[in-house]
């Protein structure tokens, strides 16, 4: 089954908002059996849209459109795909179009549904471009035939890098049809679909043999997640020190709902005053080894256990950059700290600029820490 993409925007393309839609929407689509044909971004301008609609339609069996579904004047979309197909475009109560006849899909987050047309063997889905509603009917749509038409297996990883992973994997299987890498700066992810169904086990065996210490998942499932499902199985408590990931780990851990019962709380010491006064840090260890020093890693972990009397403490320390880097401590050096129980390890890591992503990476890193330690309890 082949899949098409059309972004319509007039931010879309000049720049001005990241087109994060069909990154989500191409992985998703390929973890269910579709071959990603093409993507295309065009403006709010009728001619771009029907251009890209005679380009797209010979090549699919379905084309996924996003963006240009409101109810102001430069949304157009739904008016152009009725013209286009002899549809009939309507306006609703709130002043959106709607296509008569389409199939609409619920949208949880927002006003605008997501509209299903099928023309001849083919199916068009237009969803709103707001990334939150669009994931939400996108989900809801790829759900009835998740995992249906292609048996596959998913290895969502941290700690490796793509090259790193496609080495390993290429000594262990002499033919890599089929496997897929999705790199991010939180990880990569793996997807696999084999061309013979019943070796699907067989192939999970070797991988796991060959990557399972970066293995954190085999689902569609973030790293904070896991971990979350960890801490509240194992009635754990946990507290959160932040140097220069600047909040960003106790957000992460936030971000789960139902996280209130493992998490207390978290402190940014982004100073060395505030290390000292907020987590008892030593002011002798940060003027001997520095404030980006796995003692001071070890220190922050322990103390904001200490302030927030959890079972858990983990800390970050680093240089984010652009600036502030030496030959001994460049940028991107991070020290993590995971304490548990009265035990503390501390890694040393350095990350590849820019600053976003040694925070983002760091970030995941140190979860990833934390669920390696807790596996092993």
């Amino acid at each position: 089954m082949k899949a098409g993409i059309i972004a319509i925007g007039d931010e879309v393309v000049s720049g001005d908002v990241v087109d994060t839609n069909t990154l989500y929407i191409s992985r998703k689509l390929t973890a269910s059996g579709y071959t990603v044909k093409l993507r295309i971004q065009v403006p709010d301008q009728r001619e771009g849209i029907i251009r890209a609609l005679d380009y797209s339609l010979p090549r699919v069996d379905l084309l996924i459109i996003t963006g240009g579904l409101g109810p102001t004047g430069d949304d157009i979309t739904t008016c152009v795909i009725a013209e286009y197909f002899g549809f009939e475009c309507m306006q609703s109560e709130k002043g959106y179009m709607l296509l008569k006849g389409a199939e609409e899909i619920e949208n949880d987050v927002g006003m605008i549904p997501g509209m299903l047309i099928k023309i001849d063997n083919r199916e068009l889905l237009l969803m709103p471009g707001v990334p939150e509603e669009m994931k939400n009917i996108f989900d809801r749509f790829i759900s009835r035939i998740f995992t249906s038409r292609t048996p596959h297996l998913t290895f969502r990883t941290c700690g490796i890098t793509e090259r790193m992973l496609h080495e390993i994997l290429s000594s262990v299987f002499q033919d890599m049809k089929g496997f897929h890498f999705y790199p991010s700066w939180r990880g990569v992810d793996l997807k696999i679909m084999p061309d013979n169904p019943e070796e699907i086990q067989n192939i999970r065996e070797r991988v796991i043999g060959a990557i399972e210490d970066y293995v954190y998942a085999e689902e569609d499932i973030e790293i904070e997640e896991v971990v979350g499902k960890m801490l509240r199985k194992g009635g754990y408590t946990i507290s959160v020190a932040e140097s220069c990931t600047g909040g960003l780990v106790a957000s992460l851990i936030t971000d789960v709902p139902g996280s209130s019962n493992y998490f207390m709380g978290g402190i940014t010491a982004y100073s060395n005053d505030a290390k000292i006064k907020l987590l008892n840090v030593s002011p002798e260890n940060i003027k001997k080894y520095g404030a980006v020093s796995e003692q001071v890693a070890e220190e922050m972990a322990e103390g904001v256990a200490k302030v927030f009397k959890t079972d858990i403490g983990i800390s970050t320390t680093g240089i984010a950059g652009p600036t502030g880097g030496t030959p001994e401590k460049p940028v991107g050096l991070v020290y993590m700290g995971v304490h548990i129980n009265g035990e503390t390890i501390v890694e040393r890591r350095i990350f590849r600029p820019p600053r976003g992503r040694v925070k983002i990476e760091s970030s995941t890193y140190l979860l990833f820490m934390l669920y390696r330690r807790l596996k092993k309890k």
